[in-house]
Formats: structure tokens, C-alpha cells, sequence
């Protein structure tokens, strides 16, 4: 029976041996799984904030495409109610800054700008 020990023994070793390489191997590919799978997660995200960016685009084209618009339509409004415009420095002021396509960088930073005409000079 010692014999047959002493016989199994290097098996033994190199089934150890075999098996320790085995579990390296598996914390190698496991954390290669765990990394891309993080960079799945982080493309997913990038790919749903591009989405956002995009709605958020098209809702701001539709806002700006509806304040045109306005502008048309109040412009319409004052040169219909046959008031004297040009001689109210404000209401001249007005019929100027409709008549200008919108300064999103200017709207941006100052939202008063959209309703303030009094503060700008052409």
C-alpha cells in the first residue's frame, strides 16, 4: 500500500499543479469579463447621454423654430394696429430685435434677454 501511495503521489502533484494553473486562468478571464463589462456599462451610458443630447437638440429646435415664430407674429401684431413705431425709441427697439434671428449663446447666459429688449442697444 506504500508502494501504490509513492506511485500516485507525482500524479497527485502535478493534478495540483494542473489545478492551481486552472484557478489563475479563471481569475485572468474573470477579470477580463469584469472590465468589459464595465466598458459595455460606460459605452451603454455615452449612448444613452448621446441620446439625451440629441432629444434635448431637437426639443431646442422646436423652441426655437416656435419663438421665430412669435416674433413674426408680434411683429405682424404691431405693424397691423397701425401704431407709430418708429417714433417709440422702445417699440423701434422691439421691431428691430424681432427682426433678428435669436442669440442662443446671449439667451444662454441671460435668460432676461428674451424678454428684456429695453437693456440692448443695436
Amino acid at each position: 500500500m506504500h508502494e501504490e501511495i509513492l506511485e500516485k503521489k507525482p500524479i497527485l502533484v502535478q493534478l495540483e499543479k494542473r489545478n492551481l494553473e486552472l484557478k489563475h486562468e479563471n481569475r485572468e478571464l474573470m477579470a477580463q469579463l469584469l472590465d468589459g463589462k464595465q466598458h459595455i456599462e460606460s459605452s451603454v451610458r455615452q449612448c444613452q447621454h448621446s441620446k439625451v443630447i440629441q432629444r434635448t437638440e431637437r426639443k431646442l429646435g422646436e423652441m426655437v423654430v416656435q419663438v421665430n415664430m412669435m416674433q413674426h407674429i408680434f411683429q405682424c401684431l404691431i405693424l397691423g394696429s397701425a401704431v407709430d413705431w418708429g417714433s417709440d425709441q422702445r417699440l423701434c427697439q422691439l421691431m428691430i430685435s424681432l427682426g433678428k434671428p435669436l442669440d442662443m449663446q446671449l439667451c444662454l447666459h441671460d435668460p432676461a434677454t428674451l424678454t428684456d429688449v429695453s437693456t440692448h442697444d443695436s
